[in-house]
């Protein structure tokens, strides 16, 4: 019996998220899994002086989290404490993950670190990351000879 040939889905999908990621510059990597706890999701987009980033942090404050740049990386990290059990309450679910996360979002410029804002509120973490001065673009005056 003769088969005809169907491409994998799965294999093309995933060929074409590395294609892309190599694209974008890592924006659309996947998380890496830390012992059974991901990162937040995050939105990412770019406006012509810099990036804005959402990322989703339900519960957490902004002591519960550290934000740094590092020339064209931002990186996320905090901590969901386990929430001690009320009483003598019996546990039937947990689902709601605890434990530290690292997320890591590579760009395609630097960003300047001195001017980047970050604002928490109702468990959306906001990042204003202006691009640095240096990845602006610049006309260059041509000279007659």
């Amino acid at each position: 019996m003769k088969r005809n040939f169907v491409p994998n889905g799965v294999a093309t999908l995933h060929r074409l998220q590395k294609e892309m990621d190599q694209l974008f510059g890592g924006l659309f990597a996947p998380v890496p899994n830390q012992g059974g706890v991901g990162g937040p999701a995050v939105n990412v987009w770019e406006k012509e002086d810099g990036f804005v980033l959402e990322a989703e942090l339900p519960g957490f404050t902004m002591s519960d989290l550290d934000v740094t740049v590092e020339g064209a990386e931002v990186v996320l990290k905090g901590e969901r404490k386990l929430e001690p059990q009320e009483g003598e309450s019996k546990l039937h679910k947990r689902e709601r993950w605890h434990g530290k996360f690292e997320r890591r979002l590579e760009f395609p410029v630097e960003i300047d670190a001195g001017n980047a804002e970050a604002k928490l509120k109702d468990g959306v973490l906001t990042l204003s990351l202006p691009k640095s001065p240096a990845a602006a673009a610049r006309k260059i005056n041509i000279k007659s000879v």
